[in-house]
């Protein structure tokens, strides 16, 4: 419970100064999201753009805003393939809902292998577990994440959980996954950037992501 609180609390927190709110944070509002088409990191170019499928329905207010199944739009702001490894920087962008599309501000704060996947066979998996923050050189602009240390509890759920989602709402970081994620809020929009642990990584069609945005503003 203190960790889910420390994480609301912190992305609550940068979605605040990324909307430049002086007053109290802004709700957070979490979304389940899966990848509609595979995306290797080294291949990504700089404006490509990036879809995602609501894995559930998205809901303010007691309200559904957006369906299951409705299409989460993105882009690829920036690439680096001059690193040592990949690394591609995402922005979400709207969410469409029928012939309506309706802005979010968010990050990804979690990603997961596709629902079904055998983590058990990933040789990276067990290493998923530290709890060893990154960061860039300048803390105001970025914050690290940490990987989500329940793996045995991922995997099961992964497998038999809700919608065989192994992300949580309290999830954060690459769980199963060659990978670490950035969020970078030096200015809006929010960005969260992917960098592989090794030289190449294909985030594969279904990969699992989990949302942390400031609640839609939905117009009557």
């Amino acid at each position: 419970m203190k960790r889910l609180c420390r994480i609301s609390s912190l992305i609550a927190l940068l979605l605040a100064a990324t909307l430049a709110v002086c007053a109290d944070p802004p709700p957070v509002t979490i979304a389940f999201v899966e990848l509609r088409h595979a995306l290797d990191l080294f291949k990504a170019e700089a404006n490509q753009p990036v879809e995602l499928v609501l894995a559930k329905a998205i809901e303010v207010d007691h309200r559904v805003v957006a369906p299951s199944g409705s299409i989460v739009h993105a882009h690829i702001s920036a690439v680096d393939k001059e690193a040592k490894h990949p690394r591609v920087s995402l922005v979400l962008d709207d969410v469409q809902v029928g012939e309506k599309k309706i802005p979010i501000t968010g990050i990804v704060a979690a990603i997961a292998p596709r629902s079904g996947a055998d983590l058990s066979n990933d040789a990276h998996y067990g290493m998923m577990a530290s709890t060893e923050p990154t960061r860039t050189n300048d803390p105001s602009r970025s914050v690290g994440t940490e990987a989500n240390a329940a793996t045995s509890m991922a995997s099961k759920l992964n497998k038999e959980g809700d919608h065989g989602f192994s992300l949580r709402s309290d999830s954060q970081g690459a769980i199963g996954i060659d990978a670490k994620l950035d969020w970078t809020l030096a200015s809006p929009p929010p960005v969260t950037v992917i960098e592989a642990k090794g030289k190449k990584l294909t985030l594969e069609s279904g990969t699992q992501m989990l949302i942390r945005m400031a609640t839609p503003s939905v117009s009557q």
